[in-house]
């Protein structure tokens, strides 16, 4: 990471990879100086402040308001929404790093990384996961995108027991399969599927896509 440098024209040198600032000599390579840091404060968001001021009260009165429709408060709420807590400020730990041509040194605070919570997190996860369905597993072929929900009748049990979310996963590919099959009167045609279960919404809809 380095500070704030000026944009430096520069052009090859005779050595691989190296470059040499110089005057603009006209269509050479314009560097532009890398973007400065500046902390999020995610301290100063409606959302954090919500759960910093109400969280504890919450899971004070869980047991007594919430646990007979939505069963026992799962102890990964608990951890992520502590680690959320923590995320992105320094009183959570933090990274020193120096510019190595300036000597100018930034403290750099440590992220939760909590899944589907945090919102830098997440975006940070999604445009990760993005970049490698793209260059690493999407074939150059058209793609659809499919969509799929549960009765609600459904959704008190599988809010109750989470393992049965790894189901809901399985039927909705054994689902797509036997689509596919039909489709090309043909039991070898597999086709291959990325799959996302969203549990958040109007009482748990349970969307799979």
């Amino acid at each position: 990471m380095c500070c704030n440098h000026p944009p430096t024209i520069a052009w090859p040198c005779e050595a691989e990879g190296c470059f040499i600032p110089a005057e603009d000599p006209g269509n050479w390579i314009l560097a532009e100086a890398p973007a400065a840091y500046r902390p999020r404060h995610p301290e100063r968001t409606g959302f954090y402040q919500l759960f910093e001021t109400h969280f504890d009260e919450y899971v004070r009165a869980y047991e007594e308001r919430f646990e007979a429709a939505s069963g026992p408060l799962r102890p990964v709420v608990l951890r992520s929404v502590e680690a959320f807590l923590d995320c992105g400020r320094l009183q959570g730990g933090f990274a020193r790093i120096r510019c190595p041509k300036c000597r100018a040194e930034h403290l750099v605070a440590f992220s939760c990384r909590t899944r589907n919570f945090c919102s830098s997190c997440q975006a940070k996860r999604a445009v990760l996961f993005a970049e490698k369905l793209t260059t690493q597993m999407l074939a150059p072929v058209p793609h659809r995108h499919w969509t799929f929900s549960i009765p609600r009748v459904l959704r008190g049990l599988v809010e109750r027991d989470r393992k049965l979310l790894g189901l809901l996963s399985q039927t909705a590919y054994a689902a797509i399969l036997k689509t596919f099959q039909a489709l090309f009167e043909r039991t070898d045609v597999r086709p291959g599927c990325v799959v996302s279960l969203q549990t958040f919404g109007y009482v748990l809809s349970l969307i799979m896509s």
